[in-house]
């Protein structure tokens, strides 16, 4: 019945209990998150409440891959994923949890799940998998988790594919807006704060697992990340390497393709597996810049460079989210000093931006529903002019910062 992912079976219509069926991918709007969340662990497809109506809310379920199913390090994923969900989906970063459990496939042929036990709390699962998990055979017990549902159109990587592709054609590197930007950094900067206070480090930072829309920052994926146990706590150098090392993959991964359009060894900008290596040297010259367009460039304050180049950088990193915080809003605070009135201009157009994104959004939606092939072509042509608001907007809101003088 299974072929090596073992969850082929989720790929046709299926009914689960008497709550939810999933989506074929053909069936499916969300396709996308389908497509593109196949995790070395576990699968993602989007599933929705089962009965009529018009408006069905749409959630997101997630299940180990089957030949993980003897491995307890992978179960023990999944109980933490919840845990974290349970303990941060109330600050709104990350997805909120819709239930969990365990399930049995169904037999070849069979369009229900009829073999499951629904929790909805970490404890539960715990004693779930202590009670069904690691079992063999053709229908093993398997972990799920049922969440919010988040389109992965929102990802930062999925930003950035779209919007480089547009604009290679002209020569242009894409980058976030330094206004949006540093909106970003500190929300998240935020949320990691949040984390460690808790006692987890999120540890799996990609473009992939960064959403970013309409000004609000969320993360997705939480399987791979440590919570300290009360012994660990205890030890004040345990958690401050550890955030060390959450802080420098964010940076490394995350932050510095969007601040310059390309990855931190200047390759282009694709999913990304692994740890950040050393790479503290590319921080260390003065004549950094970006091509924006054919006739400018814009230079990259070196302030900031290295306010994010500590958190990368072998000598006196930051120990918390809260230093690294910090170290942000003080630039922030600097730069829209110096800016004076001309911020508010740059927040209006960072405003204009969010709205004509919204309308790419809704255009996306409409061309893959479409069928008519001219409101097809008219639909990519609104695209087309929308991408072509965006190209400009952000020319508009780049912020040339004038170069610092070298000390003789």
């Amino acid at each position: 019945m299974f072929n090596n992912t073992g969850n082929e079976y989720l790929d046709r219509p299926l009914r689960f209990g008497n709550d939810y069926e999933t989506y074929s991918p053909a069936q499916s709007e969300s396709s996308q998150i389908d497509a593109q969340a196949e995790g070395s662990w576990a699968r993602v497809v989007s599933v929705r409440r089962a009965g009529s109506g018009q408006v069905q809310q749409v959630f997101a379920l997630k299940v180990m891959r089957f030949h993980h199913v003897k491995d307890r390090e992978v179960h023990d994923y999944f109980v933490s994923e919840v845990r974290a969900l349970r303990e941060f989906e109330r600050y709104g970063f990350a997805p909120r949890l819709e239930a969990c459990g365990y399930f049995r496939p169904p037999r070849e042929g069979e369009s229900h799940i009829t073999d499951f036990k629904l929790t909805r709390d970490d404890w539960s699962l715990e004693q779930a998998k202590n009670e069904l998990g690691y079992t063999t055979g053709d229908r093993p017990w398997l972990p799920f988790i049922i969440m919010e549902y988040i389109p992965y159109r929102y990802t930062c990587l999925n930003l950035a594919k779209h919007l480089t592709s547009y604009e290679a054609g002209d020569g242009r590197t894409q980058i976030l807006p330094l206004l949006d930007f540093l909106d970003m950094a500190e929300q998240a900067l935020e949320y990691l704060q949040q984390c460690q206070q808790a006692g987890f480090y999120y540890k799996d930072h990609k473009l992939e697992h960064t959403i970013w829309f309409d000004g609000r920052l969320r993360f997705i994926d939480w399987n791979a990340g440590r919570w300290l146990n009360d012994t660990e706590k205890a030890q004040q150098r345990i958690g401050q390497l550890e955030a060390r090392l959450d802080l420098r993959n964010f940076t490394g991964v995350v932050l510095y393709p969007l601040l310059f359009g390309k990855t931190i060894k200047g390759s282009p900008i694709a999913a990304y597996s692994g740890n950040v290596g050393p790479f503290q040297a590319e921080f260390e010259t003065d004549d950094i810049t970006l091509r924006h367009n054919h006739d400018t460039r814009s230079i990259i304050d070196l302030r900031l460079l290295r306010v994010l180049g500590r958190a990368i950088s072998d000598k006196e990193p930051y120990s918390s989210a809260e230093e690294y915080l910090n170290a942000i809003k003080e630039y922030h605070g600097i730069l829209k000093k110096e800016l004076g009135r001309e911020y508010i201009l740059y927040e209006k157009i960072i405003k204009d931006l969010r709205e004509v994104q919204d309308k790419i959004e809704d255009a996306y939606i409409l061309i893959r529903r479409l069928s008519n092939n001219s409101a097809e072509k008219e639909a990519k042509a609104e695209c087309i002019r929308l991408y072509r608001s965006v190209v400009s907007l952000r020319n508009k809101s780049t912020i040339v910062v004038p170069r610092e003088k070298k000390q003789p």
